[in-house]
C-alpha cells in the first residue's frame, strides 16, 4: 500500500511526447520572461542614469549661476570703489 510515486512513474503515465511538449512550452515562456526582464532592467537603468545626469547638469548650472552672481557683486563693488578712488570720494 505504501507505493511511492517517482518521477519516472509520472513520466510514463503522462506520456513522454506530451511531457516533452509541455516542458518545451514551459521553458519557452520562462525564456521569454527572462529576456523581457533583462530588457526592462536595462531600459530602467538607462533612464535612471540619464535622469541622474540631467539632474547633475541642472545642479551644476544653478551652482554656476550662484557663483556668477557673487562674482558680479564683487565686480560691482570693485567698480564702485575704483570710481570713488578716482573721484576722491573715498577720503
Amino acid at each position: 500500500m505504501n507505493h511511492k510515486i517517482t518521477a519516472i512513474d509520472i513520466l510514463n503515465s503522462f506520456g513522454k511526447k506530451k511531457f516533452a511538449a509541455y516542458a518545451f512550452v514551459f521553458l519557452f515562456f520562462v525564456t521569454l520572461i527572462v529576456i523581457y526582464n533583462n530588457l526592462l532592467y536595462s531600459s530602467v537603468r538607462e533612464n535612471i542614469v540619464r535622469s541622474g545626469e540631467a539632474t547633475a547638469m541642472r545642479s551644476a548650472e544653478e551652482f554656476d549661476e550662484f557663483l556668477t552672481s557673487g562674482n558680479d557683486a564683487i565686480a560691482l563693488a570693485e567698480f564702485t570703489l575704483n570710481d570713488m578712488i578716482i573721484n576722491g570720494s573715498s577720503e
